[in-house]
């Protein structure tokens, strides 16, 4: 490794093969096509998480129910990657797309046209296992269409993509309950189920399995996580609990307290802030230090906690989405960027699977434990009790900082 530790120095496995030196665009036609998909991918997932929390209460599920069916989809989804993660490799990732979203799109009809909570908790497990297949699937297969000097910059787009998704579908879904009620929102999520089909069925390049064409006896191993991702994996579990705890009851808290504060003005700030920042930094990922990044984004994500906590209108609320774009938003990129960055092609689908079982961890425990800080500690303890993440990610950091000091 060259002693100014950046990552476009690392040294790379001869593995890397062929694949490292064809001439591949970041924007040819698949890859838009594969970053259509993944915009619709995560409009479908985050287009229903702010209303699953009032419309399980609607349902008469309780504080701790309606976080839980908030986080359910990426509880599966935790479950399925881990003993999925080596299938990765092994499957096309056009294939694995697909099978994806046609299970989210049955998950979120199952959603529209349940009456009952139990329905509800067996729609959000199909819809986990949906979102598992597709978010690994769409990401691994965009990371193969890059060329591997370009990885960093190429995985930040797709996270840009992801990001405005993130945030602009939860305002559309607010908007949409708040003009038409709870059920036609799921309607939207089963159109964009339906358009990730229709763009990953244009896509030419199949995004084969890599695997197996190695040949190599190494790739026949099987693991259920990559070992030198796991750190980064809990480092972005912990960014991940306070944002998603925030989508799922920022909008009942504005409700419960009173505030004079709109939640999607939150949601809109949030997008334009973090496609400013990743256009801004686009020319860093692929080189300044992985550690770098951590050390601005946990302050910047403290920050955003600390108004959350004490802004009750509009101004206070787009400050926070601000600093949470700077945390939460581009260290989830420079982390799935810097995973599949560590190991060659073979294990490039691993890599990403232990990510995104982090990301999932996060997302899955965000809402519970925001529907147990809702319903069990007054309004004003919410975000101070999100703010110990900050500290966790510290200790993440010092206890295998041998090795993230070195990305």
């Amino acid at each position: 490794m060259a002693q100014n530790g950046k990552k476009d120095q690392r040294p790379r496995s001869k593995a890397a093969g062929k694949e490292d030196i064809m001439e591949k665009g970041i924007f040819s036609r698949d890859a838009i096509l594969v970053l259509a998909a993944c915009y619709c991918f995560m409009s479908c997932h985050t287009m229903i998480i702010p209303v699953l929390a009032g419309f399980t209460g609607s349902l008469g599920g309780s504080g701790l129910l309606m976080g839980t069916v908030a986080g359910m989809t990426n509880l599966v989804s935790i479950g399925f990657r881990i003993v999925s993660g080596q299938m990765v490799d092994r499957v096309a990732k056009k294939r694995l797309s697909l099978w994806g979203a046609a299970l989210m799109g049955a998950g979120c009809l199952g959603c529209a046209l349940t009456r009952g909570t139990e329905l509800l908790l067996a729609a959000r497990v199909v819809h986990g296992v949906g979102f598992a297949c597709c978010s690994v699937g769409l990401s691994t297969w965009f990371s193969t269409l890059l060329p591997r000097e370009k990885l960093g910059s190429g995985m930040g787009i797709y996270g840009t993509v992801q990001a405005v998704a993130l945030a602009v579908a939860p305002s559309l879904g607010i908007s949409v309950e708040r003009w038409l009620g709870y059920r036609p929102v799921f309607w939207g999520a089963v159109i964009s189920a339906a358009l990730i089909v229709a763009l990953s069925l244009a896509v030419r390049e199949k995004g084969e399995r890599v695997a197996a064409r190695s040949g190599r006896g190494e790739g026949k191993r099987f693991r259920l996580v990559e070992p030198s991702v796991v750190p980064i994996a809990l480092i972005v579990t912990l960014f991940t609990i306070p944002y998603t705890a925030t989508q799922s009851f920022l909008v009942p808290i504005i409700k419960r307290e009173g505030l004079a504060a709109h939640a999607e003005l939150f949601f809109a700030t949030y997008a334009i802030a973090l496609v400013c920042m990743r256009v801004g930094f686009r020319n860093y990922f692929d080189r300044v230090p992985y550690r770098r990044f951590l050390a601005v984004c946990t302050g910047s994500a403290a920050v955003s906690m600390l108004l959350l906590n004490f802004a009750g209108h509009n101004p206070g609320l787009a400050g926070a989405a601000v600093c949470m774009a700077g945390g939460f938003g581009i260290m989830c990129s420079e982390s799935q960027a810097t995973a599949m960055a560590m190991v060659d092609n073979t294990k490039r689908g691993l890599a990403n699977s232990t990510y995104l079982i982090g990301l999932d961890s996060g997302m899955a425990l965000g809402p519970m434990v925001g529907g147990l800080l809702y319903g069990h500690a007054a309004a004003e303890y919410f975000y101070p009790w999100l703010m110990t993440t900050t500290v966790l990610i510290g200790a993440v950091y010092l206890a295998g900082r041998k090795r993230l000091s070195q990305i």
